[in-house]
């Protein structure tokens, strides 16, 4: 278990903005993966890489339609400064696992990714209560 948090309130960016929902709060990755933090400072990276690898891709599966379908320019700059911001975040915590990942490390990273796209259906799943209407 590491002794110190990898992310700090000085790690943050000069904006001290981020895109996530916790505004880039530097806690946030003790809190995406606590599950992550018995087992090594290893995993506990390539838990925040999974996730973020994930991150990217969801948001550029957002991207790549709105910029073909001619999207607001504003909408599409600023969901592209947040996937730039998830692909650092991801790189980070990538040089930080360092070296060839074990077979068991790869298989824990396939599992965080797929829970993650599990995550995504489940939540585009649930109803609002007002109109019983499925997020999407």
């Amino acid at each position: 278990m590491p002794t110190s948090r990898p992310w700090s309130a000085s790690s943050r960016r000069p904006s001290g903005r981020g895109c996530s929902p916790c505004g880039g709060s530097p806690a946030l990755p003790w809190v995406r993966s606590p599950s992550s933090r018995p087992f090594s400072p290893r995993a506990f990276f390539a838990t925040i890489a999974a996730v973020e690898t994930f991150v990217e891709k969801h948001y550029l599966d957002h991207i790549e339609p709105l910029e073909r379908q001619g999207g607001t320019p504003e909408l599409v700059k600023l969901l592209r400064h947040c996937c730039e911001e998830e692909a650092h975040h991801k790189e980070e915590a990538a040089a930080l696992v360092g070296g060839e990942k074990s077979l068991v490390l790869t298989a824990w990273a396939n599992i965080v990714g797929g829970g993650s796209a599990a995550a995504v259906v489940f939540a585009k799943r649930i109803k609002d209560p007002e109109t019983g209407t499925e997020a999407r």
